[in-house]
């Protein structure tokens, strides 16, 4: 059996909500637990239970049986959480306080021999500050139990104070070795930096936990802050305080976490994943079909193009160089038919009836030449003018293939559209449904709480996902 005694240097720490909470959650965990408020002076706790009190009160166990010895017979409250609850007191308006002496201590000691098997854990919320029952619930694992102390305080100068006096007062009985403080009533910017902060005031820190609203109202709405109260994050880092605090409850209170955070939390993760997944899955064949798209333009246009200029090629080197060949030819011809005409008129002026005779010969070897190419051109005019016509036509085939091609591509840029504005529409619904997913990592309390122990603060939701 394992004792843990709650204290605190001054009042209004938040150590009754705490010590409550602690009891709750490890009764959610599934071990056997017992509350005794030990608040002789306010009677936090027993407030709490108050009207179980009176509505049961014979036969209840209170504090004061216990130091009386007259525990026979007499029972623990049954909460609705889970846990066992001893009272202070059952008579809150008469003053029948008595303080501890030695005999009293004696009772104490042989009611929590005898309850050993009957519980896992024992749990003692003290009064703020010190007083002789404080003294004794510190030190009272000695020969019982395994036991350790938490000192709950404020982040303020007046807490740290209290602490040091309420440290000085209990003496060797509250040690380093055997207690553990931790900050409460954090706001979140106050929180991230105690996280930070090394050691203590006095005794070595916990991890400070999330205060919420609900905690805060803890007394007015009757519900005790634990693990699986949906909208506060207090049971769960109180849950994660306890792992270090009670190391052979661990493996029950990892169960716990997982049952009511984990599982929801990975669930909620692993959606997100998979919608990012399917997001990028869906841009990446959108812009594979737009590349297919513009590949097949591009490769239609390219044929056609080489067609085309194949076309023009052929034509040009079957038909047209020849002719353009031809014409050069007769225009040589045609200017040495003038040069050797203007010699003919010179030898005529001249009456040189030899060179006359030689101009003519040479005259009619130009002009039959002349005539020969020029029937040539006629002959190769006629085949060229067929091909003109035979290209032009191909032309036209190639044009009305382009229009063909249009229709078709405009078709397809019309379904192709409609197919995009399709998945831009699934795109705008999964964004949606990843903004809700990130809204409820974000805002929701327990989840957020559980991510922030999880990932280091400051990491990116994507960062998240690949982590």
């Amino acid at each position: 059996m394992q004792t843990l005694t709650l204290i605190s240097g001054k009042g209004g720490a938040g150590k009754t909500i705490i010590s409550l909470s602690t009891a709750k959650v490890l009764a959610e965990a599934g071990l056997r637990v017992l509350l005794i408020d030990c608040d002789i002076a306010t009677h936090g706790a027993t407030y709490w239970f108050e009207s179980q009190i009176l509505k049961n009160g014979e036969n209840l166990l209170s504090l004061q049986d216990i130091l009386k010895g007259e525990f026979v017979d007499r029972r623990p409250i049954s909460t609705k959480d889970g846990f066992q609850f001893i009272p202070s007191t059952l008579s809150l308006e008469k003053d029948e306080i008595l303080q501890p002496d030695i005999e009293n201590r004696l009772f104490f000691r042989e009611y929590l021999s005898r309850k050993k098997g009957d519980f896992d854990l024992i749990i003692f919320d003290c009064q703020a500050g010190y007083s002789a029952l404080t003294d004794f619930a510190v030190s009272i694992g000695d020969g019982v139990s395994n036991h350790s102390n938490l000192v709950v305080l404020e982040a303020d100068p007046i807490s740290a104070a209290s602490i040091r006096v309420l440290a000085i007062k209990l003496g060797n009985q509250a040690t380093i070795s055997n207690t553990r403080q931790i900050l409460n009533k954090l706001s979140e910017d106050e929180r991230l930096i105690y996280e930070r902060a090394i050691g203590g005031t006095i005794y070595p820190s916990l991890p400070p936990i999330p205060f919420d609203w609900r905690v805060k109202a803890a007394f007015g709405l009757g519900e005790i802050p634990g693990v699986a109260v949906e909208d506060s994050a207090f049971g769960l880092g109180l849950l994660r305080v306890l792992k270090s605090l009670i190391p052979e409850a661990r493996e029950k209170l990892d169960s716990l976490e997982e049952k009511f955070v984990g599982n929801w939390y990975s669930d909620t993760v692993d959606r997100l994943a998979l919608l990012e997944e399917e997001k990028n899955k869906i841009k990446k064949g959108k812009m594979a079909q737009q590349r297919k798209s513009q590949f097949r333009r591009s490769v239609f246009l390219s044929i056609l193009g080489m067609l085309l200029s194949m076309a023009v090629g052929v034509w040009g080197w079957f038909f047209y160089l020849p002719i353009l060949q031809i014409g050069e030819e007769v225009s040589q011809i045609e200017a040495q038919i003038e040069i050797f005409s203007e010699e003919l008129f010179n030898a005529k002026r001249e009456q040189d009836s030899e060179l006359i005779f030689r101009f003519r010969e040479f005259l009619e070897d130009l002009a039959a030449q002349r005539n020969f190419l020029r029937r040539k051109e006629n002959e190769l005019n006629r085949p060229t003018k067929a091909a003109t016509e035979i290209s032009l036509l191909a032309l036209l085939g190639f044009v009305f293939l382009f229009a063909v091609y249009n229709i078709f591509s405009a078709r397809r840029r019309v379904r192709t559209e409609t197919e995009r504005e399709v998945l831009e529409d699934k795109i705008a619904t999964i964004d949606v449904d990843i903004d809700r997913f990130r809204t409820l990592i974000g805002t929701d309390p327990r989840l957020k709480e559980y991510e922030r122990q999880r990932i280091p603060t400051g990491v990116s939701i994507k960062e998240k996902l690949e982590l």
